[in-house]
């Protein structure tokens, strides 16, 4: 068995996670199993090759096997979230200061939460349920800020769900 091969076999494996991240969901990293350098493949006698792309293909199948709840009737928040991602992303100034916090854009929204969670994750948000019912907590999409940028993108989060018509806040928290 040559390296091409398994990469063929694992490129079906790739293209799986794709269409399930497309989705909204997360791949548990399980799933996935573990990636074998040319140089460790070529390592491998040839049973082993071969047991590494039958296991591949179990994981395929697995994978498959996982869903998404459907964000259709959600697209709008989709789009929103991608608005609000945007401007996020521009509220980011070269000063961080301030002190390490974990601030969190909060919006309500009446619906199916998960659908509604994995449809502003489809935007390119990070959400996640809120511990009051009917709110989503969303986290800034660059989390290597910890001080004043935080709090900015989580406050252009919020703006921009209220400029749609959406009950939305930030909350603040330091650790």
């Amino acid at each position: 068995m040559d390296f091409e091969e398994y990469v063929l076999v694992r490129r079906k494996l790739w293209n799986a996670e794709d269409k399930f991240k497309d989705l909204g969901g997360k791949v548990p990293d399980e799933l996935m199993g573990s990636y074998i350098p040319k140089e460790e493949w070529e390592t491998l006698n040839e049973k082993e090759q071969k047991k590494v792309i039958e296991e591949t293909k179990v994981f395929i199948d697995r994978l498959s096997k996982l869903s998404c709840p459907s964000t259709s009737g959600y697209e709008d928040l989709i789009e929103i979230a991608k608005e609000a991602k945007k401007n996020a992303k521009n509220a980011i100034e070269s000063d961080d200061g301030g002190s390490c916090n974990l601030d969190t854009a909060w919006v309500k929204i009446k619906g199916d939460t998960i659908a509604i969670i994995y449809a502003i994750n489809k935007g390119g948000l990070r959400a996640s349920p809120h511990s009051d019912k009917g709110y989503i907590r969303i986290s800034p999409p660059d989390v290597i800020y910890q001080g004043f940028n935080r709090t900015r993108q989580v406050k252009a989060i919020a703006d921009t769900f209220k400029n749609h018509g959406y009950s939305a806040g930030v909350s603040y928290a330091m650790d």
